[in-house]
């Protein structure tokens, strides 16, 4: 990566600034009136001349100011950000947003929603495909004659829920029996070991046909929580950034992207890549007009999945940054104290 020297720094960061709130290229008089770098504009304009053939600016048209290349928001990220505090408003909604006392899907659902709002982006939360995550509990309850929920837990803090159909002639008892067996065949068993277990031999045949129903319930359950889970909100906010407002090309890619979802969820999932990844540094060609700022968020100290933000390359790294760490943080406190309630 080329160096800087410090006053090119102080410019390149002032065209991210100006740049992020504007989305207008941004011309070197702006930044020799309104930065006090006690430098003439001809001095900005041959400094802003040299960053830019250095391949962190570009000039759309001629007669235009610059802005950012992918280079230079890696380099702002990387060299040229400052910590910023959050407001107690934000900390506040992220907290209201966070409730231990709700199921960790619901949890990752009403943060992505208040990220979303606070950051007017789309924000993504993946869960880790995990076949080693094991079963912390599994119960069914009676529901009235032929009718059951089935709950399982996970040691990440997953809980799901299952109507099923039981026979109509089966008790409480029946029903405990039932739980008792599931106590000891499916309770501390990782969800690979779940796709391929047996079901043991039950002589009752009511406490059978219970079995039989939860045990296949189960098996769909471990095969669905072994694929990629990805919960969103906001891809309203993606859509209305003036890039792509104004350029249709942008528009079919980042459409593309959100349409397959794919590529855009393995992405978010993909914590090998940083906490930042923008732009051309995607594989995948139609995220090549976005960035991708990541947190990993914890069950305890085993990684449970990932917290996201998406949107354009040009976003305010420095603020989203900071609310998704604070997201992360808060999640990962809510998802583990009510595992040790």
């Amino acid at each position: 990566m080329s160096e800087l020297s410090d006053r090119q720094r102080q410019i390149l960061r002032a065209i991210v600034l100006e740049y992020v709130v504007g989305a207008e290229p941004v011309p070197s008089e702006l930044i020799a009136s309104k930065y006090g770098l006690g430098v003439r504009s001809a001095t900005i304009r041959n400094e802003v001349k040299e960053i830019t053939e250095i391949g962190f600016l570009s000039q759309p048209h001629k007669s235009a100011g610059r802005v950012p290349s992918d280079q230079g928001y890696r380099f702002f990220v990387d060299n040229l950000t400052s910590s910023v505090d959050p407001r107690s408003s934000d900390r506040q909604s992220i907290r209201n947003a966070i409730d231990e006392d709700e199921p960790l899907r619901e949890l990752l659902k009403s943060t992505t929603k208040t990220l979303s709002r606070l950051t007017h982006l789309l924000c993504t939360a993946a869960l880790v495909r995990n076949g080693d995550v094991r079963v912390r509990q599994v119960l069914i309850s009676g529901l009235g004659p032929g009718r059951a929920l089935l709950v399982m837990v996970l040691e990440n803090g997953l809980a799901e829920n299952r109507f099923l159909g039981i026979p109509a002639t089966a008790t409480i008892e029946h029903i405990g029996d039932a739980n008792q067996i599931l106590a000891d065949h499916i309770t501390g068993k990782n969800l690979r070991t779940l796709l391929v277990h047996e079901m043991p031999t039950v002589p009752n045949p009511l406490v059978s046909q219970v079995v039989t129903g939860v045990w296949q319930a189960i098996r769909e359950l471990a095969e669905e929580l072994t694929r990629l889970q990805v919960v969103s909100d906001g891809e309203e906010f993606i859509l209305a950034q003036p890039e792509f407002q104004r350029d249709t090309d942008a528009m079919a890619m980042v459409l593309q992207a959100l349409e397959q979802g794919t590529d855009l969820h393995q992405a978010v999932a993909d914590t090998k890549q940083g906490h930042v990844t923008i732009g051309s540094e995607h594989d995948s060609a139609p995220l090549h007009s976005l960035s991708i700022l990541r947190e990993v968020f914890f069950v305890g100290t085993d990684e449970a999945g990932t917290l996201a933000i998406v949107g354009p390359t040009r976003l305010d790294y420095e603020r989203n940054r900071m609310l998704l760490r604070l997201a992360a943080e808060q999640l990962s406190m809510a998802v583990t104290n009510a595992l040790r309630a």
